[in-house]
């Protein structure tokens, strides 16, 4: 046992396959993802139900329920000014930066879920970039 230069000597010595890692670290990723939104969300729901909002349901929405953290939240004071809607201004961009980051990891696990399928199946997948000539 000693240090890998690359991955493929690591394959070689003990056939780890790493993109089977990195499928197995992303489903207990998501798993415990799921486990803390729910948590979340049943604690916001509760919140929101305390202060008689209207749209309590959202808590349970993906990325609406930072919106909805936001409206809890009400007026901020920050070096004795207040500010009005500064929760919801906050919650909007939160959720944004949220669905921008997951997007973004989704396109990038896209590629090592294809691989492994590929391998699985014996299939050898190429990407090309098309490039537009004139």
């Amino acid at each position: 046992m000693g240090y890998f230069n690359n991955l493929d000597s690591m394959v070689a010595e003990y056939g780890i396959d790493m993109n089977a890692v990195m499928a197995m670290s992303s489903i207990l990723t998501l798993v415990i993802t799921l486990v803390g939104f729910i948590f979340k969300a049943i604690a916001l729901y509760v919140m929101a139900k305390r202060v008689g909002e209207k749209h309590k349901f959202l808590a349970f929405v993906p990325f609406f329920n930072w919106l909805l953290m936001g409206k809890l939240s009400k007026d901020y004071a920050l070096f004795g000014k207040r500010f009005k809607k500064a929760g919801l201004t906050a919650g909007l961009l939160a959720s944004l930066l949220l669905l921008q980051s997951f997007l973004l990891q989704t396109v990038y696990n896209l590629g090592a879920y294809i691989d492994l399928v590929a391998k699985a199946f014996d299939v050898t997948v190429t990407f090309t970039n098309p490039v537009i000539q004139d």
